[in-house]
């Protein structure tokens, strides 16, 4: 989903619209066999044809990548069986009478339809009727190891010494290896002297496998008869603080009003960590950017940020918070956010207008004339003010041969100005944020204008001369 947001400052609009991506697949993922060998018991008289057990192989990857053949390889029964290369099932092309009390070994290979191709080896163990008392096996002293193992082991570390032995105590050369649970090759065994170590430290990780890895080992003997013998060994990983937490996001923003009571929450922030346990449990600090002590991360625990102080927008609009989330493991490790709150007027400020203001006009000045403008401070960002004239009917001539506009403050002249019938004008004015007034007077002088020629007191004038 990508959100497109205007640059409004607290009533910012936005648009969604669902964004679908197609990953395409790559043949990343090897087969892997369901089972590490395939265990059955048939008897020695059986139909060609018949199906004696199935093997079974997953691949991760999609499509073709993950469509599975199997066939069969090394065969040393000379054609005695074919496997279905779609199904994995395993049938008999002949009797196996001559095959009767023996444990045959089948090696299989899946192989899925990638370009290229990833493979995986199996194995099939088949008992033909039933095995003589007293035939020798190979065993391995435990049928299962359990170790436990650093995740940030180093590549060549041992991780376990392995044994196997014939039942009969003889001695016979015996090669190892590893049958499955090795597919990320996080670990080599050497083929003589049965010790199984780490080969690619960088794959063993406890986020990746919380469970531990469990491998199938295989011991095989040389010469004839072949014998085999398996045993588990089961890798606990132990975990690290080897992952610093994450936060949920690079950037958090929120708004909280001015004048709110401390105490009052503004959001909540949440990172994760990887690790397990103590190496996982997150504390919440502000680090920086938090003036006046202005806000808190209360309880440490719970990334909830709350008020610290009654919050004034006339002082600081804006807080850029940096937060960091610690682990508690050892050594600590720390992952960083930062966070804007953006402080929301509340109209609780009052208009001031500057000192009493004295202007003098000509009286021959025209009509619509600006004479002056007359404004007000505000801190507040809302509402804007709006003038008018106050207690208009004191001074009707006054009001009516001035005008003022109702939201620039401009006073502006609507009727002849004439000196010699007055000379001043006293305007009350006022400004209003819808909550709180302030008042002042504009004093208006009207200067004289040579706009009246001399005349006689008398239309003629008589004198006597003697």
């Amino acid at each position: 989903m990508v959100v497109a947001t205007d640059g409004g400052k607290y009533d910012a609009r936005s648009q969604k619209v669902p964004v679908q991506i197609i990953i395409d697949d790559v043949n990343d993922n090897k087969p892997v066999f369901e089972k590490y060998p395939f265990k059955g018991h048939v008897a020695a008289l059986v139909q060609p044809g018949q199906t004696l057990l199935q093997v079974s192989a997953t691949d991760e990857d999609q499509g073709t990548n993950g469509e599975i053949v199997y066939s069969l390889i090394n065969d040393s029964t000379n054609g005695k069986f074919r496997i279905n290369p779609n199904t994995g099932s395993l049938s008999a092309t002949q009797s196996l009478a001559s095959e009767n009390g023996k444990l045959l070994h089948l090696e299989v290979i899946a192989r899925d339809k990638g370009n290229p191709p990833q493979t995986a080896i199996g194995l099939i163990e088949l008992q033909v009727g039933d095995i003589p008392p007293g035939t020798p096996h190979l065993r391995f002293q435990n049928d299962t190891y359990v170790v436990r193992l650093p995740e940030n082991g180093v590549s060549g570390q041992s991780v376990v010494q392995l044994n196997a032995v014939r039942s009969d105590g003889r001695r016979q050369r015996i090669i190892y290896s590893i049958g499955s649970g090795n597919e990320d090759g996080a670990f080599t065994i050497d083929a003589a002297t049965d010790e199984i170590k780490i080969h690619n430290a960088d794959r063993l990780d406890f986020e990746r496998y919380p469970k531990g890895l469990k491998l199938i080992a295989v011991a095989r003997t040389e010469g004839n008869p072949v014998l085999y013998g398996y045993c588990e060994v089961r890798v606990l990983l132990v975990d690290e603080n080897d992952n610093a937490p994450r936060f949920t996001q690079h950037q958090y923003s929120a708004a909280v009003w001015e004048g709110n009571n401390k105490g009052t929450f503004v959001m909540q922030v949440s990172a994760y960590d990887a690790d397990q346990g103590s190496n996982s449990r997150i504390l919440y600090h502000i680090v920086d950017g938090n003036h006046d002590n202005a806000f808190i991360i209360e309880p440490a625990f719970s990334g909830i940020v709350k008020t610290n102080i009654v919050l004034d927008r006339e002082i600081r609009d804006m807080y850029r918070l940096k937060v960091i989330a610690t682990d508690e493991g050892v050594p600590q490790m720390t992952g960083t956010t930062t966070i804007q709150v953006h402080i929301v007027d509340v109209n609780d400020n009052q208009p001031t207008f500057p000192p009493h203001s004295i202007i003098s006009v000509s009286e021959g000045i025209e009509l619509g004339t600006v004479l002056t403008s007359i404004t007000a401070n505000d801190v507040d960002t809302n509402p804007a003010l709006t003038y008018t004239f106050v207690d208009e009917a004191s001074d009707p001539d006054a009001t009516s041969i001035f005008a003022i506009d109702r939201f620039s403050g401009k006073v502006i002249l609507r009727q002849r100005l004439d000196y010699e019938t007055r000379q001043e004008y006293q305007l009350k004015i006022s400004a209003s944020d819808t909550s709180h007034l302030a008042q002042t007077t504009l004093t208006i002088r009207v200067t004289d204008q040579n706009d009246n020629a001399p005349i006689f007191q008398q239309p003629a004038y008589h004198t006597i001369l003697p």
